[in-house]
């Protein structure tokens, strides 16, 4: 007999060809620094909150909460060319959403299932979860989606005022997901971070606008000391 698939986590590591891609497990690094490196050094963590950095024009600080969410919303972005990799569950999760919200549920269908859920209807009123995408490390999938319904339902019609109905849900999807997620791996892996931010279109900034980055140049430094 074959031995089981190792697992990690909630998640069978086992490759998944019919929900696409090679699944491994969750992680998102950068594998090649290119040119970013060079340009910026590690100083070290402020509070365990904040990531510093040095360059040639001053300091910068990374709000590492806000540049994951950046990260996963333009990733999100890229699936409807590039499809984004699924990790099944060791079992398959049931969910039942409150009847008030299975209109807004049939709405999101396609949109978790764009993200990398492999979400079906079971039934008249359930939802049967097999897969989660490989780029979220989730400790509970069942309530990571019953958060974004219950969130879509009290305001339904943002995804209808959209004229690209995916880019709110990935913008809630990834605001949702930052808050949560451990951030110990990134602050003990800056520059990673760093490299996967400055190659998102837009790396200065979340989806609602709130800074990833902070620049403190040395002549705001040296006002403020008064030097010269």
């Amino acid at each position: 007999p074959q031995p089981p698939p190792p697992t990690v986590g909630r998640f069978s590591a086992e490759p998944d060809e019919r929900l696409g891609g090679t699944v491994s497990p969750p992680a998102a690094h950068a594998d090649d620094g290119g040119d970013v490196l060079p340009r910026f050094r590690y100083l070290g963590c402020l509070h365990g909150r904040y990531i510093i950095y040095e360059n040639s024009e001053g300091l910068v600080l990374m709000n590492p909460t806000a540049a994951r969410e950046r990260i996963i919303f333009e990733r999100l972005l890229e699936s409807h060319r590039r499809p984004l990799a699924s990790q099944r569950l060791l079992q398959p999760i049931m969910i039942e959403p409150d009847a008030r919200d299975w209109g807004t549920v049939q709405a999101l269908l396609p949109h978790f299932r764009q993200s990398g859920f492999s979400v079906s209807l079971f039934g008249r009123r359930t939802l049967r979860v097999e897969a989660a995408p490989a780029l979220l490390a989730l400790d509970d999938v069942e309530g990571f989606i019953e958060d974004l319904i219950a969130w879509f339902a009290r305001g339904e019609g943002k995804l209808r005022r959209s004229r690209n109905p995916f880019e709110p849900f990935a913008t809630q999807l990834a605001h949702h997901y930052a808050l949560q997620e451990d951030l110990s791996t990134w602050l003990q892996q800056p520059m990673p971070l760093l490299v996967d931010l400055l190659r998102c279109d837009i790396p200065y900034c979340t989806p609602s606008g709130k800074p990833t980055l902070v620049p403190i140049s040395l002549s705001e430094l040296n006002r403020k000391f008064q030097s010269r």
